[in-house]
């Protein structure tokens, strides 16, 4: 179950990004296109959401595997600490956007 939650977050990741760097000539999906239309105009901290969110989901479920804390405890412990530090910047990012 952790395996899907973190696909679907990284799916929904991936493709904000994807729709950011070429975005489509013609939109499929009206509220979407809005969405992204708002997304677009804050480019910069959208990246900045998005990019350590991915890192966030990528890592965090290592934390809960113990092979990897029994045999590898300095990168467990080593990406606790970097977990900590990224879970604090993105938490610490301005919440909500302008409306565009």
């Amino acid at each position: 179950m952790t395996i899907v939650l973190a696909f679907v977050g990284l799916a929904a990741g991936a493709r904000r990004f994807y729709v950011l760097i070429a975005p489509p000539h013609v939109a499929r999906f009206t509220a979407g296109a809005a969405l992204d239309k708002n997304f677009a105009a804050h480019q910069l901290l959208t990246f900045t959401h998005i990019l350590p969110a991915a890192l966030l989901i990528l890592l965090m479920p290592l934390q809960f595997v113990r092979r990897v804390r029994e045999r590898h405890i300095q990168w467990h412990r080593f990406s606790l600490t970097l977990l900590g530090a990224e879970t604090w910047i993105h938490y610490s990012e301005p919440r909500g956007f302008p409306n565009a």
